[in-house]
């Protein structure tokens, strides 16, 4: 029988470093993140662990009840 690697569930994935080092100590990465820009930059970075099926990205956010909301950004403005 192989063996089952225990899943990470990173909600909130912003950039992708918590992914990096749990992958890093093998295990496999479920990646929630509602900031679609993100979700891509990390299929850039993690195209191979994608690949690997180490790593999954969902393109969604975590609420009180089912529904849809518009993704909202909000620039930043230096200090």
């Amino acid at each position: 029988m192989d063996h089952i690697q225990p899943i990470i569930y990173d909600v909130g994935m912003n950039n992708g470093d918590d992914c990096e080092y749990y992958l890093t100590k093998g295990y496999r990465v479920v990646a929630v993140e509602a900031n679609p820009a993100l979700c891509q930059r990390a299929v850039l970075r993690f195209e191979r662990e994608l690949a690997e099926k180490r790593l999954s990205v969902l393109n969604l956010g975590v609420g009180a009840k089912p529904g849809r909301l518009p993704f909202m950004f909000i620039r930043q403005t230096p200090f």
